[in-house]
């Protein structure tokens, strides 16, 4: 009777450190994903600035839009156009017809002169 405690006692031992093993794996899976989504983040916002400031200089009264492919098998591009008031360029990261991520950036005030 004392051998069949101990072996269930063991068995329980067992199954308790396998689920401390798979929640510490389990953890550690979700933050190197969050890590690399967050790289990931980083990296879209960096192009969509440089986007914006590659187009800057090309912004006149007649600019209304551009798309600037990213990976055309996947539909990706970058569509920048201006706001209303055309005071902003905002970037847009498409793919397909749903937006990704998306930065605006204040174009600089025109003063005109007489």
């Amino acid at each position: 009777m004392n051998q069949r405690r101990s072996g269930a006692a063991f068995l329980l031992l067992v199954v308790l450190v396998l689920l401390v093993i798979v929640a510490a794996v389990r953890t550690m899976v979700q933050a190197e994903y969050a890590a690399r989504r967050g790289e990931t983040d980083r990296m879209r916002v960096q192009m969509l600035i440089a986007a914006t400031e590659a187009v800057e200089p090309l912004v006149n009264d007649s600019f209304s839009s551009v798309a600037l492919p990213i990976e055309p098998s996947a539909n990706e591009r970058i569509e920048l156009t201006l706001n209303d008031e055309k005071s902003q360029i905002i970037a847009r990261w498409r793919r397909g017809d749903d937006v990704v991520d998306e930065v605006s950036r204040s174009l600089p005030i025109k003063v005109e002169t007489e």
